[in-house]
């Protein structure tokens, strides 16, 4: 714990203190075509988050690809958090400014979630993870199934996912938690009206996953 108080702690007051000089004495902004590009790209890929978001509360869509959701998101971060302090607002609405304004209070809001003891650092690492090593094995994949190990979090094993490919989506089959722990490779076995998912450790079967059949 001590050592994320000495990292976040000053990184917390630097970025804080930073921030507040850019916006007092520094008088270099970005040309407004530039500036209005990258808001532009990033109302975009909002629209793509969100999209994302009631596509997987539905019915367990995803965008296709392990690093497609991963991009749009951190687009998104990335460029909501440098637009703020990057941008001329003389002209622009008050809305628009307070949400960029908040956007680039992000990295504050993470540092001080990590000097939570314990819980804190649980989710900051696992937030992290998820976006940079999505993915922890593919044991089967082919044009309309995929079967992988996720990242779950830093307290939990990896866990088996099986999507079913359809065009620029991709839809969870299996909804409950398996973990992939030893967890070294998987048969598919196509029967009359389901699919069988046969994981082995070890060259022994230890477990299997039923889902609907995938044509």
């Amino acid at each position: 714990m001590s050592w994320t108080i000495i990292v976040s702690g000053p990184f917390l007051i630097l970025y804080g203190l930073g921030l507040y000089l850019w916006d007092k004495k520094v008088s270099w902004r970005l040309p407004n075509n530039l500036s209005k590009g990258i808001k532009h790209i990033h109302y975009s890929l909002l629209i793509l988050t969100v999209i994302g978001i009631l596509l997987y509360l539905i019915d367990n869509i995803t965008y296709r690809g392990q690093w497609t959701t991963r991009f749009i998101v951190t687009g998104l971060l990335l460029s909501g958090i440098f637009v703020y302090p990057l941008n001329n607002w003389k002209d622009e609405t008050k809305r628009e400014k307070i949400y960029f304004k908040l956007f680039s209070y992000l990295p504050i809001l993470t540092a001080g979630l990590s000097m939570i003891p314990f819980l804190g650092l649980v989710i900051v690492y696992s937030s992290f993870f998820r976006l940079v090593y999505p993915v922890d094995k593919v044991y089967y994949e082919d044009s309309k199934l995929l079967v992988q190990s996720n990242f779950t979090g830093v307290l939990a094993p990896p866990s088996i996912q099986i999507f079913e490919k359809k065009g620029l989506f991709e839809t969870r089959l299996n909804k409950d938690h398996r973990s992939a722990a030893d967890i070294d490779s998987v048969t598919i076995d196509q029967i009359t009206d389901e699919t069988l998912v046969i994981l082995y450790s070890k060259q022994e079967a230890v477990d299997t996953i039923k889902i609907r059949k995938v044509e």
